[in-house]
């Protein structure tokens, strides 16, 4: 779920004074108040998120500044030093299946166990069936026997 941006909550903010200070009653007193002080608290949210955020975004870009004036790169891909981890695995992954690609040939299909050694087990607690290289059960989360 996505974090609600501080220009929302001074949109809204702005609307509950305005709404607050719109509606009268006949004697001419302001029955709204409570929306005014809420709409205040609002906009002091929404302005403190802005702020934040902008600083925050500040730091990492200065940080980035930093890193890239201070750092010799030394792999063999120039960008790989900025990957994340599990990007530059993937990566990798993409580049051994790429080398060994070759389109006159059926894809192979990569199977996780021989289906000839498989056998089925039941769970002790609610027996639900699993193959035998099962180490819980995917029901209950009960510990299968072995």
């Amino acid at each position: 779920m996505a974090a609600i941006p501080g220009w929302v909550y001074v949109i809204i903010g702005v609307v509950m004074i305005a709404s607050s200070q719109l509606i009268k009653e006949t004697d001419g007193t302001k029955p709204l108040r409570l929306f005014l002080y809420i709409g205040i608290v609002f906009i002091i949210i929404g302005l403190g998120k802005l702020f934040y955020h902008g600083a925050l975004k500040r730091k990492q870009q200065d940080a980035e500044l930093a890193m890239k004036a201070a750092h010799v790169m030394p792999s063999a891909n120039p960008q790989a030093h900025h990957m994340p981890a599990a990007e530059q695995q993937y990566q990798a992954h993409k580049a051994m299946h790429q080398a060994d690609f070759n389109p006159q040939q059926p894809h192979q299909v990569h199977k996780a166990h021989d289906p000839q050694h498989l056998s089925i087990i039941t769970c002790p607690a609610c027996s639900t069936r699993h193959y035998s290289y099962a180490n819980f059960c995917m029901r209950c989360g009960t510990r299968m026997k072995r």
